[in-house]
């Protein structure tokens, strides 16, 4: 039995417009909006993934195509990786990769702000990239 949740092109790009638009509804920076814009632009990398290869579905792609590393789905879409490695404030000096910063965030851990802020543009620049693809 498989634990994955395959889903179309079009469930995929509802939930990166769903999650965008849930992340601009939290003003300031907070780590909440940022758990919401890393599933957006997960979500949506998908999706142009799905339409890049021709496919309606994400039951059609490759294990290795099942990843939460942004930096390798923007490899996969043709786009130069863009967020490198993380430094978590909290645990202290965790380095996180775009694989493992969803996970920080949804367990309550912490980032600089400035770390935050900078974040929060590379994310807002995928959004913008993706919302030109689909």
């Amino acid at each position: 039995m498989s634990s994955k949740i395959h889903l179309g092109k079009s469930h995929l790009i509802d939930a990166f417009r769903n999650q965008r638009t849930a992340s601009l509804m939290i003003h300031g920076l907070a780590p909440q909006k940022l758990l919401l814009l890393v599933y957006a632009v997960e979500c949506g990398l998908k999706a142009v993934l799905l339409d890049q290869r021709s496919l309606h579905s994400t039951q059609r792609l490759a294990d290795e195509d099942f990843t939460h590393d942004l930096d390798e789905l923007q490899r996969k879409v043709g786009r130069a990786p863009t967020l490198g490695v993380i430094t978590a404030q909290n645990p202290r000096n965790l380095k996180l990769t775009s694989q493992t910063l969803h996970s920080l965030l949804r367990y309550g851990g912490k980032l600089a702000m400035v770390d935050m802020t900078a974040l929060t543009t590379k994310l807002d620049n995928i959004v913008e990239w993706i919302e030109e693809q689909i």
